[in-house]
C-alpha cells in the first residue's frame, strides 16, 4: 500500500475506497461508504497547502459539511502530539466564534492518524476565483474585502489570529454571502512559539503556497515581515495579508516583488510603490489606507482591522455623497426643461398697456442664468471630489522610499 500510495499520491483510507468500488462493479454490487471517522465521504472539494477538504455527511446531524484532513507531514514530527493538541485547541478556539462573515467550525478529531477539521459548508467559490470571474469596479472589489474584514475583526477581538489571510481563503456563497475560511493557521493571541526561526531563504511558495516558516505557517506572498523572520503573527500580521490581497484585487499584482524571502523583505524595507494611477479608476485615497497597512513596523499599520475598515468605509461614503450631488444636479437640469417646456407650451402673453410681451424671450433668459448656475455647481462638485481624492494623500501617507524595484501598470 506505501508504494501505490506513492504512486497514487492519495490517502490510503481514498485509494481503498476507489478499489472497492472497482471490485463493486466487477461483482455487480454496492460499493460500501467510505467514511472519516463518523463522516461519510461524498467527493473532494480540493487541496491545499494545509490538506484536502471533503465534502462528507455527518449521519448523526444528517447534514452536509466541509472536512479539512491535514496533511500527514505537518503532523509526524518530532512534536506530533503537541501540533496535535494545538490543532485541538485552536479548532475548539474557532467553534466558539459565530459570525456570519467567518466560516463556522463545528468540531475536531483524528482519522488514520491525521488530523481532520469539520466546518461549515459554504456552496459557492472562492474570492480569488469571484475577482477572476469578470471585470469588477473598484467600490465592488472594497465592498467584498470590507466584509472578509469584519470576518477578520471579529476573530481579533475573540483573541484569535487567522495567520494566512488571502483571497483564496475566503469564500463567496452562491446567496452572495462573504465568509473567511480556513482558519487551520490560526492562533491564539497567548500561544508561545516552541521553534521560531527565519523563512528559508529560497523562493518556495512565495506566490500561492502555504509553507512553513519554523512554527508558523503561511504565503509568504502574503505574509507580513515578522512572520518571514520566523516571529508568531499577530492582529496587525493579519492586518498586513488584508492589505496585500486587496492590493492585488485592485492594482493587479503584488505591493512587493522579490522571487525570494529575504528580496521581499528588502522590498518591504523601501516601503510600497505607488502603482501608476494612468488607465485606474481606483480612488487615490485607497493607496493612502493601503500604504499604511503595509508598512514594515507592526506599530506604524492601523491600529485595528476595524479602524482600517472604517477607513475603507469612508472611502465608499464619499463615492455615494458624489453620486447624490450629481444626482441632484441632475433633476434640477430636469426641472429646468420641464419649466421652459410647459412655459412653451402655454404660449401666453402677458399684457401691459395693450401691447403684449412674449414670454419667450423672458424664460430664455433664465434658462441661460440656470444653466450658467448649474455648471458653476457641477465644476465645484467636480473640485471638491479632487480634493476629497486627495488630501489623505498630503496627511496620512508615510513617506515613499526610493528602490531598485517598482510596480508597473497591468497590461
Amino acid at each position: 500500500m506505501d508504494d501505490t500510495k506513492r504512486i497514487l499520491g492519495l490517502p490510503a483510507f481514498e485509494q481503498d475506497a476507489a478499489f472497492r468500488r472497482v471490485l463493486a462493479r466487477m461483482h455487480g454490487t454496492e460499493a460500501p461508504t467510505a467514511t472519516i471517522g463518523r463522516y461519510e465521504l461524498i467527493r473532494r472539494l480540493g487541496a491545499g497547502g494545509m490538506g484536502i477538504v471533503y465534502l462528507v455527511r455527518d449521519p448523526i446531524l444528517d447534514r452536509r459539511v466541509a472536512l479539512k484532513l491535514l496533511h500527514d507531514r505537518l503532523g509526524h514530527d518530532a512534536d506530533s502530539d503537541a501540533f496535535a493538541r494545538r490543532m485541538r485547541r485552536e479548532a475548539w478556539a474557532m467553534a466558539r466564534l459565530h459570525h456570519p462573515q467567518v466560516v463556522r467550525v463545528y468540531g475536531v478529531g483524528e482519522h488514520e492518524g491525521r488530523i481532520f477539521v469539520v466546518m461549515e459548508h459554504v456552496e459557492g467559490t472562492t474570492l480569488a476565483d469571484w475577482l477572476e470571474a469578470r471585470a469588477r469596479g473598484w467600490d465592488e472589489v472594497v465592498r467584498a474585502f470590507v466584509a472578509a474584514g469584519e470576518g477578520l475583526a471579529a476573530a481579533h477581538e475573540a483573541g484569535l489570529v487567522h495567520g494566512d489571510f488571502k483571497a483564496e481563503n475566503v469564500l463567496v456563497g452562491d446567496d452572495g454571502s462573504i465568509k473567511v475560511g480556513d482558519f487551520g493557521l490560526v492562533r491564539s493571541r497567548g500561544d508561545v512559539t516552541e521553534h521560531g526561526g527565519p523563512a528559508e531563504p529560497g523562493g518556495a511558495g512565495m506566490r500561492g503556497t502555504t509553507t512553513r516558516v519554523g512554527e508558523v505557517l503561511g504565503t509568504p506572498t502574503y505574509m507580513a515581515p515578522e512572520q518571514l523572520r520566523g516571529q508568531r503573527g499577530e492582529p496587525r500580521s493579519d492586518q498586513f495579508g488584508f492589505c496585500v490581497a486587496l492590493h492585488v484585487a485592485l492594482y493587479g499584482r503584488p505591493p512587493f516583488a522579490g522571487q525570494t524571502v529575504h528580496e521581499r523583505l528588502r522590498q518591504v524595507q523601501q516601503g510600497p510603490r505607488r502603482p501608476l494611477a494612468r488607465g485606474t479608476s481606483v480612488p487615490p485615497a485607497l493607496w493612502s489606507i493601503l500604504a499604511r497597512g503595509l508598512s514594515e513596523d507592526p506599530s506604524a499599520r492601523w491600529p485595528s482591522m476595524a479602524v482600517l475598515l472604517e477607513q475603507l468605509r469612508d472611502v465608499q461614503g464619499a463615492r455615494a455623497r458624489r453620486r447624490r450631488r450629481l444626482g441632484l444636479v441632475g433633476l434640477g437640469v430636469m426641472m429646468l426643461v420641464v419649466l421652459v417646456a410647459l412655459a412653451r407650451s402655454c404660449g401666453g402673453v402677458v399684457g401691459r398697456g395693450g401691447d403684449g410681451i412674449g414670454i419667450e424671450p423672458l424664460w430664455n433668459a433664465v434658462r441661460a442664468q440656470v444653466g450658467s448656475g448649474l455648471e458653476r455647481a457641477r465644476a465645484l462638485i467636480r473640485a471638491r471630489a479632487q480634493l476629497e481624492d486627495s488630501l489623505p494623500l498630503l496627511v496620512e501617507e508615510p513617506p515613499m522610499r526610493s528602490g531598485p524595484a517598482s510596480i508597473r501598470r497591468p497590461d
